[in-house]
């Protein structure tokens, strides 16, 4: 029989010291259950053959600096496209500042923080 772990989101944006932008309905209860990342930036181009969202998405500068090379059109379909995959959460770092397009996403949880790495989450069986 295969155990399942899993952790509290707002666990991991506590712990990790995040500060949420944009919170779900369920943030209080949902739960992240994979100690798997991901870097989108291949999604931002629009690759998404072996995309897990149930994965924490993580915007660092080449995610940002590809944004940036956008038009304000384009970067908003972009987004638009990423979260019609329900990610469980988006975490931006290095302190950049979100897109202008970010009040339009339809993130589940949005958060940023100044830390220049990710630390896997510590996970509980359930």
């Amino acid at each position: 029989m295969r155990s399942k772990y899993s952790v509290k989101l707002k666990s991991v944006v506590e712990e990790h010291g995040l500060r949420p932008l944009t919170l779900s309905d369920n943030y209080e209860t949902a739960l992240v259950t994979t100690s798997d990342v991901n870097r989108p930036a291949m999604q931002l181009t629009g690759f998404y053959n072996y995309f897990d969202p149930r994965r924490i998405q993580i915007m660092g500068r080449v995610e940002s600096t590809y944004l940036d090379t956008l038009t304000p059109e384009e970067r908003l379909r972009t987004f638009e496209r990423f979260m019609q995959y329900d990610i469980c959460a988006l975490v931006i770092c290095h302190g950049v500042p979100p897109s202008p397009s970010a009040s339009r996403w339809r993130a589940n949880t949005s958060a940023t923080s100044s830390s220049p790495r990710w630390t896997p989450p510590n996970f509980r069986r359930t």
